[in-house]
Parts: C-alpha cells; sequence; structure tokens
C-alpha cells in the first residue's frame, strides 16, 4: 500500500458519515484522473498502429471514465482511467504478444 492510499483512507474515513468528500480528497481525485487520462492520451497519440479490438476498448474506456466523473462515481472514473492509459500501451506487432483469434496483439513494455 501506498502512502497515497493511507490518505485517501484516512480522508474518506472522516467525511464517510457526511456522505460528502472533503475538497482535499476530491482534488486529490481529480488530479489524479486528470493525471491518468493525459497519460493515456499522449500515449494513445505516440502509439501507431493498434489492432482495432484495443482502440475499441481503449476509446470505450476513455469514454466511460469521463461520464463517471462527470457523476461523481470517482472509483469507477479512475479505475477505467487506469484501464484506458494500460489500453494506450498496446500495439499490433513486437516480441510481447497477446493472442486473439488469428491475429497477434502486443502489449509493449513501458
Amino acid at each position: 500500500m501506498e502512502w497515497r492510499d493511507l490518505r485517501f483512507a484516512a480522508l474518506a474515513t472522516e467525511n464517510a458519515k457526511s456522505g460528502r468528500l472533503a475538497e482535499d480528497l476530491e482534488k486529490a481525485i481529480m488530479d489524479e484522473f486528470e493525471r491518468l487520462t493525459g497519460k493515456a492520451e499522449e500515449h494513445w497519440e505516440h502509439g501507431g498502429d493498434r489492432h482495432k479490438a484495443i482502440a475499441a476498448i481503449y476509446q470505450s474506456s476513455f469514454k466511460k471514465a469521463n461520464q463517471a466523473m462527470k457523476q461523481h462515481e470517482y472509483c469507477l472514473a479512475l479505475e477505467l482511467a487506469r484501464a484506458a492509459d494500460a489500453l494506450a500501451h498496446g500495439k499490433q506487432h513486437g516480441s510481447h504478444r497477446l493472442v486473439s483469434g488469428k491475429e497477434r496483439l502486443k502489449l509493449s513494455p513501458s
């Protein structure tokens, strides 16, 4: 467990009864969301060719992450943003491969 996890847990416990997040906690969540989606977009733009299945899942994850954030579904938003970032590393060619049907997919090490 990282220090950020402990800080998150402490702040969440403080405000659990009120049903509202502390401003600091909400800001930390939004900052992390911005960092993750920014990384995902950057990696996606510079990633080259992608398998169409990876592209479809990436686009869906990215869109749903933004929708979840707008609806204040923070855990879901962060998980989908992490998924989008991981998918942004996907490539169609290379030595690290995932097998899917007839085509070989690659996740690039970063």
